[in-house]
């Protein structure tokens, strides 16, 4: 089973915002544990699925709040990421929520381009802005 790695690519420089990240993996590598057995367990996957989302949407607005203390330029389109990727995790939830047996190939596709899209462009690229801007953290 693929497992979500934490590398030093996927460091943006930022400890809160990496520390967020490093998180975010551990949930996702905890979701994918829950669902890749014979016969998960539908109310642990659950648990887990909440976690995950709950933890997805903290981090996003704190992330948001912090583009607006710092005024970033790109933060509607980041913002407009940030949407895209709650809706995709809000999905996800609702099938599990339902009953619906969610492959741990669907997770790894989720997270795998949240990682290589969203970490390693948007925001490498906001942190690079925070840091001639001030980190005002």
């Amino acid at each position: 089973m693929t497992r979500f790695e934490w590398t030093p690519d996927l460091v943006t420089g930022n400890e809160a915002i990496d520390s967020q990240h490093r998180m975010l993996f551990t949930c996702a590598n905890q979701l994918l544990d829950k669902v890749a057995v014979e016969d998960p367990d539908v109310d642990d996957a659950s648990d887990c699925v909440w976690r995950l989302t709950d933890y997805v949407m903290q981090h996003f607005a704190d992330e948001q709040e912090l583009m607006e203390s710092v005024h970033y330029p790109e933060r509607s389109i980041h913002a407009g990421l940030h949407d895209q990727l709650t809706g995709e995790t809000m999905l996800l939830t609702a099938r599990v929520m339902r009953g619906e047996i969610v492959l741990a190939t669907e997770i790894a596709l989720l997270v795998t381009r949240w990682m290589r899209d969203h970490i390693l462009r948007a925001d490498k690229d906001f942190v690079a802005y925070l840091a001639k801007h001030g980190d005002r953290t």
